[in-house]
C-alpha cells in the first residue's frame, strides 16, 4: 500500500491524495452496484488499487485508479483476446475494471528460476493463443514503431548504444513478418495458472510481429534474474529454447531483446527512475550480438538432421527429437532409440566433446555406474562452429526424492561411485579452470561474489553463522595430487532405474582437481542419517568435507537459485546444522514434536495474534484466550480425536501441528462422504493434517517442509496410507512447500464456512 500511495501522490499530486482518501467510500459503492463479496487487497499494489473477493460464486477481481485510458485500453485488449488465453472482463466504467479471477492465481514467477523449462513451454503454448486473437477494426492499438520512435530522441545513453539499437529497430520493422495483436507486456507476473491451463492478465494492447513479445519474457522478471550469476546463460537458453518452440529465428529475437533493453533504459529515464538494470540488460545484449555465440545458429531438429546427414549418412534415416530434459551446457537430441546428440550451446562449452569423447571411454572400465558412451564425434561446419557428440543413450529416470528406494543406499552408491573415478589414473588429466567453470580448482574463485550474496541478507546472525561456514571452507586447500571430479553431482546428472542409483551423466565439467565440489549435493539432497552414509562411504577428512560445505553454501546463495529473496534455506540450514553438530558427529535430531500441554496454550494465543497466522490459520478470527482454551482443551484431554503438537527446535518451540481421521472429520471444502476422495480412498487410511509455524523468525527459512517430513514419516504414515491437507488458494507461500514435500493438487472446493476457495492437496505413504 505505501507503495500505491507513493506513486498516485507523486503522478497525480492533490487528485492522487483525494483519489486515496475516498477509496474506501468508492469501494463500499462499487460492492453494492455489482454484488461484491469478500473483497481483499492484493499484494504488491504498484498503480492500481486491486481487489479480490466474490460476485456470487465467481471469483473476481476488481481494479481502481486513476490512469481511466489504461484501464480503458486494459478492457479492449482482454475483450480482443477473448477465447484465445486471457482473463474475462465482468464489467466495467470509468476507471473500474471487474475482471475474472484466476483459480488457482499462481504467476509464472513460482517458475523462477527452477523450472524454467516449464515456464517456456507455458508461455510458448500462451503466445500461439494470444497471437491467434483477430486484428481488432479500426485499429484500436498502437503499432510498435510507435513505441519504439522514443528511441530516436536523445538520452544519457551511450551513443553507440543508441546508434545500434536505432539500426536494428529500423532493420527489423522494415523485414517484420505479419502483425498481430499483442500482449505487450507478457512476463511472469503475467502469467497465471487457472485449473489446468494458464491465462494472461494486464495485457498493454499493441500491433506488431510475434518475436517482439518474446523479448519480454526473455529480459525478466526484474531484477531477480540479473542478481543470479549464470544470467547470460539463463537469457540464452531461453533465446534458444523459445527460437525452436515459436520457429523464429534466433537472432531476431537477440536482435528484438537488444531493442526492447534500450527502449526499456531510455523509459526508466524519461520516467526518473533507476535505469541500472536495463543498463545491465543492454551490456549482455550487446556482448551476445557481438559475438559469435550457439545462439546464432538455431539449433534445432532441422540443424540436427542436417549435420547427420553430412556427416553421418548411414543414421541419416533415423528419426531426430528432442530429449525431455536437455540441459544447460549441451542441447541434446535422440537419435533413433538408442543413441543421443549432445551439440555445445555457446562457446564457453565448446570443448566437453573432445573432453568427453576422449576420457570417458577410459573412466568406463573402473567405475561401478554406467555412464556416457562416445559412439562418434561430429565436427565444426558452416552451420555449426564446434565438436558435437553421439552417445549411447541410457535408460533410467532422473533421479528425485520420489523416486528414490532408500536414501541411505544411494548415497552408498553414489559415495562408492566417486571414490571410484577418484582412484581412476589421473596422468595427463586436464586440471581444473575455466573449461571446468573451476570445479575442482580453488573455491577462493567465488570468495567475491560469495560475500556480496550474504552481506545482502536481512538476517545479520544468519549472515554472521554463514561467514564462518565461507571463511572455514577457505581456510584449506587440497594438499594431495589431483583427483578425478565429475564437477556437477547433482540430481538432474544422476539416472536412476527400480528406485535405484543406475547412471551418472553429463560430464561436461570434468577435471583433475580437489574432490570437494562433487560432495555439495550432501547437502542438497541427503539429509541426516543419509549424509552421515555418504560421508563415511567417502573417507574423506574434515577440512574436504568444510570445503564440500562451502561449495553447497555457493551453490544455495549465488548460483542455483534467483535473487536474494528465493534463497534455498532448506539447503543453507542443513550446512549450518552439519556445521553446528561437528565435523566428527553426526547430525543431532533437533526437531521434536511435543503433545499440546494447558501450558501451551498461552503461546498458541500470542500465536494467533500474528498476520500470517490470522490471515491464513485463524481465517481473521480474533480469538481470545477463553475461545484458544475453549478450541483446544478437549485436544488435550484427549476428548477429541485431534492430536495436536508444539513443533520444537532444540528447546525453541516455534510451529504448531495436529491430524485428525477422516473416519472423524473431514477438511475444509468437503460436506460429505460421497466426495471423489473416498472413490479412492477410504476415510480410515486418510489423516488431515493442519500446520503453521507461530514463531515469525523461522519463516521462509525451510522450516515448513522440515517439520512435514519428519512429521509424516514419524507419526502419520505408520498409523494411515495418506495425507491430506487444504490450504486456502491464495496461499501461494504454503502450496509452495506442500509441494516440495510432495503433495499434489487433488481437487478444488469451496468453503462454507470461510467463503474462501480450497486446494485440496493429498500424499500418499509410498510417495515419500
Amino acid at each position: 500500500m505505501k507503495e500505491l500511495e507513493k506513486n498516485i501522490t507523486s503522478i497525480y499530486g492533490q487528485k492522487g491524495k483525494r483519489f486515496l482518501k475516498e477509496l474506501p467510500h468508492l469501494i463500499a459503492k462499487i460492492e453494492v452496484e455489482y454484488g461484491l463479496s469478500d473483497l481483499k487487497p492484493v499484494n504488491n499494489l504498484s498503480y492500481n488499487y486491486v481487489l479480490s473477493g466474490f460476485q456470487g460464486a465467481q471469483p473476481i477481481i476488481l481494479k481502481l485508479g486513476l490512469d481511466t485510458d489504461g484501464l480503458k485500453r486494459e478492457a479492449i485488449a482482454l475483450k480482443s483476446f477473448a477465447g484465445f488465453g486471457a482473463v474475462r472482463v465482468l464489467a466495467e466504467k470509468e476507471g473500474v475494471l471487474l475482471l475474472e479471477r484466476a483459480i488457482s492465481g499462481i504467476s509464472l514467477r513460482s517458475y523462477f528460476l527452477e523450472k524454467e523449462q516449464e515456464a517456456i513451454d507455458v508461455t510458448g503454448r500462451c503466445l500461439k493463443k494470444l497471437h491467434q486473437a483477430p486484428l481488432p477494426t479500426p485499429k484500436i492499438f498502437p503499432h510498435i514503431k510507435d513505441w519504439l520512435m522514443a528511441l530516436s530522441k536523445d538520452y544519457n545513453i551511450p551513443v553507440h548504444y543508441l546508434h545500434k539499437a536505432r539500426q536494428l529497430r529500423d532493420d527489423l520493422l522494415e523485414s517484420a513478418a505479419p502483425a498481430v495483436l499483442l500482449h505487450g507486456d507478457l512476463h511472469h507476473d503475467n502469467i497465471l495458472q487457472q485449473g489446468y491451463d494458464w491465462v494472461v492478465i494486464d495485457p498493454k494492447g499493441v500491433i506488431g510481429e510475434p518475436a517482439y513479445e518474446v523479448a519480454a519474457f526473455i529480459r525478466n522478471p526484474i531484477p531477480e534474474l540479473l542478481t543470479i550469476n549464470n544470467a547470460v546463460r539463463v537469457i540464452s537458453d531461453r533465446i534458444t529454447r523459445f527460437a525452436e518452440i515459436l520457429e523464429i529465428p534466433v537472432q531476431r529475437i537477440l536482435d528484438w531483446c537488444y531493442v526492447q533493453a534500450v527502449l526499456a533504459w531510455a523509459w526508466a529515464l524519461e520516467d526518473g527512475g533507476d535505469d541500472s538494470y536495463f543498463k545491465q540488460l543492454t551490456e549482455i545484449f550487446d556482448k551476445k550480438i557481438s559475438t559469435p555465440i550457439a545462439e546464432k545458429f538455431q539449433i534445432d531438429v532441422t540443424l540436427v538432421r542436417k549435420l547427420v546427414a553430412m556427416q553421418f549418412p548411414q543414421w541419416a534415416d533415423l528419426p531426430v527429437k528432442p530429449v525431455e530434459c536437455s540441459g544447460w551446457d549441451n542441447r541434446s537430441f535422440h537419435l533413433g532409440e538408442h543413441m543421443v546428440i549432445r551439440l555445445p550451446s555457446a562457446a564457453c562449452y565448446s570443448s566437453q566433446a573432445e573432453k568427453e569423447q576422449r576420457w570417458l571411454p577410459k573412466l568406463a572400465p573402473f567405475l561401478p555406474l554406467l555412464i556416457p558412451a562416445p559412439i562418434a564425434m561430429g565436427i565444426p561446419t558452416e552451420e555449426y562452429p564446434w565438436h558435437w557428440s553421439i552417445n549411447r543413450w541410457l535408460e533410467g529416470q532422473t533421479a528425485s526424492i520420489e523416486r528414490i528406494k532408500d536414501l541411505r543406499q544411494f548415497a552408498i552408491s553414489l559415495a562408492e561411485f566417486l571414490v571410484a573415478l577418484q582412484q581412476c589414473d589421473a596422468t595427463d588429466g586436464p586440471l581444473a579452470g575455466e573449461h571446468s567453470f573451476y570445479r575442482g580448482g580453488d573455491l577462493a574463485i567465488y570468495d567475491a561474489e560469495t560475500r556480496e550474496a550474504i552481506a545482502a541478507l536481512d538476517d545479520k546472525v544468519i549472515a554472521k553463522d554463514i561467514t564462518a561456514v565461507w571463511n572455514k571452507a577457505l581456510a584449506s586447500t587440497w594438499q594431495r595430487p589431483p583427483v578425478w571430479i565429475h564437477g556437477d553431482i547433482a540430481i538432474g546428472n544422476l539416472l536412476v532405474q527400480n528406485g535405484e542409483l543406475s547412471a551418472v551423466i553429463d560430464f561436461g565439467q570434468l577435471a583433475i582437481g580437489d574432490p570437494a565440489c562433487d560432495l555439495a549435493i550432501a547437502w542438497t539432497l541427503f539429509t541426516k542419517e543419509s549424509r552421515q552414509t555418504f560421508r563415511d562411504a567417502l573417507k574423506l577428512d574434515k577440512d574436504t568435507w568444510a570445503r564440500g560445505r562451502g561449495w553447497a553454501l555457493w551453490k544455495a546463495l549465488c548460483w542455483a537459485f534467483p535473487g536474494r529473496k528465493e534463497i534455498d534455506w532448506r539447503v543453507i540450514n542443513e550446512i549450518l546444522t552439519d556445521e553446528k553438530n561437528g565435523d566428527e558427529g553426526t547430525m543431532r535430531a533437533e526437531l521434536t514434536f511435543v503433545p499440546l500441554a494447558i501450558n501451551d496454550l498461552a503461546i498458541l494465543h500470542a500465536w494467533f495474534q500474528t498476520s500470517h497466522v490470522k490471515k491464513w490459520y485463524a481465517k481473521g478470527i480474533d480469538f481470545s484466550k477463553k475461545d484458544i482454551e475453549a478450541k483446544y482443551k478437549n485436544r488435550i484431554e484427549g476428548k477429541e480425536a485431534v492430536p495436536s503438537f508444539i513443533a520444537y527446535i532444540g528447546q525453541h518451540p516455534m510451529a504448531f501441528i495436529q491430524y485428525y481421521s477422516l473416519s472423524d472429520f473431514l477438511p475444509e471444502g468437503i460436506t460429505n462422504y460421497n466426495h471423489e476422495l473416498f472413490n479412492q480412498f477410504p476415510p480410515s487410511d486418510i489423516a488431515g493434517i493442519d500446520l503453521f509455524i507461530g514463531d515469525e523468525n523461522y519463516l521462509g527459512k525451510g522450516y515448513g517442509a522440515k517439520i512435514l517430513n519428519s512429521f509424516l514419516n514419524k507419526i502419520i504414515f505408520p498409523k494411515f496410507k495418506i495425507a491430506v491437507i487444504d490450504p486456502d488458494i491464495e496461499n501461494e507461500r504454503a502450496i509452495k512447500v506442500y509441494k516440495s514435500v510432495g503433495f499434489t493438487s487433488f481437487s478444488i472446493e469451496k468453503s462454507e464456512q470461510y467463503n474462501d476457495t480450497i486446494q485440496l492437496m493429498i500424499l500418499k505413504k509410498d510417495s515419500i
